[in-house]
């Protein structure tokens, strides 16, 4: 068969299957040619890059530049995310160049090609004629191939660079592949065919090049997660995924309530041309999540949304993932969503965006954040799908604070035991609270009945100890009455409401809550001002509360007041009518 046959031949299946492979893994390159084909400015959808260095009079390799790329376009990826990226060229065909033309061809990784019925050029082409030899054949055979030799000539991106060079390559068609992923990264770019030297044609000019440059997709799939920032802690949301605001990175939030989280992971994006259902079956992602001991997980309450663009969420169902809490979690994990198995069903989404709750618990302690972190882990190569990475953990923080009432005696110091009060939130929901071992009140619940409790009865009524102090914790930043429903033993009730004004302490330089009560709150009783003694770095909102002693009055209006007044009025009339009486008997008695 003739050089010139031969040479149209294998340029018409190395074209083609470049198309087709190209289009799947987003490889881009002149290189990706066939030994005789035109160069064009595309391949399918892929950009070309230049050739140069045309071959000279007895050269027997070239170079092939692999620069790492985030999508399908000229545009270089950060540096910081291609190091350590590793690629392998396996030799297919090996030829020699004499006057500008192919002087010979040679099979190489024979057994390979033996394995799908090739053992010479001849039997090659015949069956590309026959149709025995198709790209899909040819693709999947290359792909699911394991003992491809002659990859000594390998290359890996080092940090702070985006590219890596295959040097000294003798000339030849070559199967190249990503070996190692990108630190903290995936092998999503699929192998190409590169011939070398590449030909371009103008006209009825052939050049050979010997240099040649390609595009190489690299991508770390990222993970991210939120806690939504309730301006009332008691509010549920009805749908978590309608919420496109509100979602940070840390909130406060009162204990006896339920948080909300939000966690986006990105789908990795493999090439899965050549690879059977079986493999893509075996791909590994799962999302899991680590949550402090004083929150709850509420495993009914996970939902999952893919994500595409600017399309609208659309929610998947249920069997498309599996919830694990306990021993079937990962290993000292509170839980895990695992999609493993579904990623057929899941690879047309850009994003997942996974919805779930906790139970924030009466034992969460004010300042002290309530950490709650997820990781993400995913196969990082489709052709070994047992090889995964976990990039660093994403964690959320949700604060409580502390309110510390003192009551006193006016203006002095003198502790007062017995008071009892009742706090209700800027809602006007009543508060409930837990007595603990240390006399701390832990807010367990809000709303005009009792919650129920699994251990101990709550009580919406908060009394002074015998120091005259009431420590509250588990409250939200925020508006809250406080209101005195009986006073110590010889002092009078305050009657006006109390009103508190919990503010979170923000740092100044990242904005973030700090945990401690900012120091500017504020509380005042009626017209009044309750003495606040809040200092720098206090988890907890600190008041006094005064009270005078005296006669204590019913309130104004009230029934006693009546009864209080109609007794007065006896008296009085009483003793009028009794003076009346005696003068009138020493008027008479004078007569």
């Amino acid at each position: 068969m003739g050089k010139q046959k031969i040479s149209k031949r294998f340029a018409a299946l190395a074209m083609s299957l470049t198309m087709v492979m190209s289009m799947a893994m987003m490889f881009c390159a002149t290189a990706i040619t066939s030994f005789a084909a035109t160069n064009t400015d595309a391949v399918g959808d892929l950009k070309m890059i230049s050739q140069s260095t045309p071959v000279t009079t007895g050269s027997t390799s070239g170079n092939l530049t692999l620069t790492m790329t985030s999508d399908s376009d000229t545009t270089a990826t950060t540096a910081d995310k291609c190091a350590g990226a590793g690629f392998t060229a396996y030799p297919l065909l090996t030829f020699t160049m004499q006057n500008g033309e192919i002087a010979s061809y040679d099979l190489a990784n024979t057994a390979f090609w033996t394995s799908i019925g090739v053992d010479d050029v001849n039997e090659l082409m015949a069956g590309i004629d026959g149709g025995t030899i198709t790209n899909a054949t040819l693709v999947a055979s290359l792909r699911g191939y394991t003992g491809l030799t002659g990859g000594s000539t390998e290359a890996t991106v080092a940090a702070g660079t985006n590219t890596a060079e295959l040097s000294n390559l003798p000339y030849g068609f070559y199967y190249v592949k990503q070996t190692t992923a990108a630190t903290g990264g995936m092998i999503n770019s699929a192998p190409i065919l590169v011939t070398l030297p590449a030909s371009q044609t103008s006209g009825t000019t052939v050049t050979w090049n010997s240099d040649v440059s390609a595009y190489a997709k690299t991508s770390v799939p990222s993970i991210t997660k939120q806690i939504y920032d309730k301006t009332d802690s008691k509010a549920t949301l009805a749908d978590p995924s309608a919420q496109t605001t509100g979602w940070k990175g840390e909130t406060d939030q009162s204990t006896g309530t339920v948080a909300n989280f939000k966690v986006v992971i990105d789908v990795p994006q493999y090439t899965l041309t050549g690879l059977t259902d079986e493999q893509i079956a075996t791909i590994i992602a799962k999302m899991s999540d680590t949550m402090s001991s004083n929150l709850s997980f509420n495993a009914s309450s996970v939902s999952v949304y893919g994500l595409k663009g600017t399309e609208t969420p659309v929610a998947l169902a249920t069997s498309l993932y599996t919830v694990n809490t306990g021993a079937a979690a990962d290993e000292g994990k509170t839980f895990t969503v695992n999609f493993t198995g579904h990623y057929a069903d899941i690879k047309g989404y850009d994003q997942l965006a996974i919805y779930y709750t906790a139970n924030v618990d009466k034992a969460a302690t004010a300042g002290t954040a309530e950490l709650n972190n997820a990781t993400y882990t995913y196969s990082n190569n489709p052709d070994d799908t047992s090889k995964t990475v976990t990039p660093p953990p994403v964690i959320t923080k949700l604060y409580t604070y502390a309110l510390d009432i003192v009551k006193v005696k006016g203006t002095t110091e003198i502790k007062l035991p017995g008071a009892e009060f009742t706090l209700k939130d800027a809602g006007g929901a009543k508060v409930w609270f837990l007595k603990n071992a240390s006399n701390v009140y832990d807010v367990v619940g809000f709303g005009d009945t009792a919650p129920t409790l699994t251990t101990g009865t709550a009580t919406d009524t908060l009394v002074t100890d015998a120091n005259g102090d009431i420590k509250v914790d588990g409250l939200d930043a925020g508006t809250y009455t406080l209101n005195e429903t009986k006073a110590p033993q010889g002092y009078t009730k305050i009657t006006d409401d109390i009103t508190v004004v919990i503010k979170a302490e923000m740092d100044a330089t990242t904005k973030l809550r700090t945990g401690n009560v900012d120091s500017t709150s504020t509380s005042q009783i009626g017209t009044g001002t309750a003495t606040n003694d809040l200092t720098a770095g206090n988890t907890s909102m600190d008041m006094k509360v005064a009270n005078t002693s005296g006669l204590h009055l019913p309130a104004t209006g009230g029934i006693g007041t009546i009864i209080f007044c109609a007794a007065g009025l006896i008296v009085v009339i009483g003793g009028v009518t009794l003076i009346t009486v005696r003068r009138s008997r020493e008027k008479y008695s004078d007569k």
